[in-house]
């Protein structure tokens, strides 16, 4: 959740600084009549905050002066913070009856945020103030984080607003822009892979990561990755999803272009994984990885009749070196995440296994137990001994 709202609120927090004392009164009064929801309310605080007059339909028809203008910018960029973090709120509750409850309530801030949002992307044409806005937008679309409360069709539509406005930024050029053109690809071709845009989407990763001085940059490599298995699991042909889920899997070097794969990516963090000063992000990212090249055999499977079985085994393979290799399996989320993984996959195996002797990650103990009481040869290895690639 931090990952989501820090990215989020970054742009934003440079821009509200200065703005904070004298406009976060007048904020509070707006921000409590958006989460009203109503119109009259909304249009009553707009005017009385920045002294303007307004006709008969006041949201649509306010006039303002160049000094309310500046005011209303200024005080939108407050509101936001307040705006986020009520919707982030919302998002705590685990059960289903929670997250209904806080569709429901986020569906009546959502039209003031938008107003907000429009407000802000239309009054002040400052580069961060865009890219605040695309990322918001991005957010809110993309089903994780905040956006876990916004509906599917409601999603996309953010996700379409967000792409309009990273493209335009793309458009307007100059040095500024040209400064952070990677990291705007990169967010374009996120939202695509969400919209399933995947010409546009591959087009961005190729221009990122075609240049040798980007090929290394984990962040991109995770996006290609996830496009890859995204763009081979939606795929309803076939043949061009099994061809992009082996690219997920194992990467691909073509026409200057470095793609990893998972496999690949597992491989390349490894060592620094489980160097003694490692940070549990870049080992969350190995284990991700591991996790998803096991996801991605199996759903080679589910498009590979004739070797469904042995792409099913080589998935829950995947999981099971992991397992010996690192119990841990990166903390109890993940650790939860591949149990249920490997438990599907054998019930793909043997669709006739019970519930109750489908073990899941227990079941791998209890091998190793029968095993431990079977003597091993003199010069017979365990896995871990055996130097068994992470990666492959």
């Amino acid at each position: 959740m931090k990952k989501y709202l820090l990215g989020l609120l970054f742009p934003l927090m440079l821009l509200t600084t200065a703005f904070e004392g004298p406009f976060q009164g007048d904020a509070d009064l707006v921000v409590a009549a958006l989460k009203s929801g109503n119109p009259q309310d909304i249009a009553k605080h707009f005017a009385v905050v920045v002294d303007i007059k307004f006709l008969t339909a006041p949201e649509d028809k306010i006039v303002a002066t160049e000094k309310a203008a500046e005011k209303l910018t200024n005080m939108y960029l407050v509101m936001g913070r307040e705006l986020q973090q009520e919707l982030d709120g919302l998002v705590s509750g685990d059960k289903a009856s929670d997250l209904k409850a806080a569709k429901e309530r986020a569906a009546k801030i959502l039209g003031g945020f938008e107003k907000f949002l429009d407000g802000v992307g239309k009054r002040d044409k400052k580069f961060s103030s865009q890219l605040w806005v695309a990322t918001t937008y991005l957010t809110l679309g993309s089903g994780q984080g905040t956006g876990a409360v916004v509906e599917k069709a409601k999603a996309d539509d953010y996700l379409k607003k967000s792409s309009m406005v990273y493209e335009s930024l793309l458009k307007t050029g100059g040095e500024e822009i040209k400064k952070y053109e990677s990291t705007i690809r990169l967010k374009l071709a996120s939202v695509y892979r969400e919209l399933g845009e995947w010409d546009e989407a591959k087009g961005h990763l190729e221009w990122i990561l075609g240049d040798p001085k980007r090929i290394n940059w984990l962040d991109a490599q995770t996006e290609a990755a996830k496009f890859f298995q995204a763009a081979g699991e939606r795929n309803p042909d076939k043949s061009k999803g099994k061809e992009a889920l082996l690219i997920a899997i194992r990467g691909e070097q073509k026409s200057g272009v470095v793609f990893w794969g998972w496999g690949g990516l597992a491989n390349k963090v490894s060592r620094q994984a489980f160097s003694p000063s490692a940070d549990e992000a870049i080992k969350k990212q190995f284990f991700e990885a591991r996790l998803n090249v096991a996801r991605c055999r199996k759903s080679l499977a589910s498009k590979s009749e004739s070797e469904k079985q042995k792409l099913l085994e080589m998935a829950k393979k995947d999981i099971v070196l992991t397992y010996k290799l690192y119990p841990e399996l990166g903390g109890q989320v993940l650790k939860e995440q591949f149990d249920k993984l490997l438990k599907e996959i054998q019930k793909e195996i043997d669709p006739a296994i019970a519930s109750k002797d489908n073990k899941g990650l227990a079941g791998i103990v209890d091998e190793e137990v029968q095993e431990s009481s079977v003597p091993r040869k003199a010069n017979e290895k365990t896995p871990a001994a055996a130097g068994v690639s992470a990666g492959k």
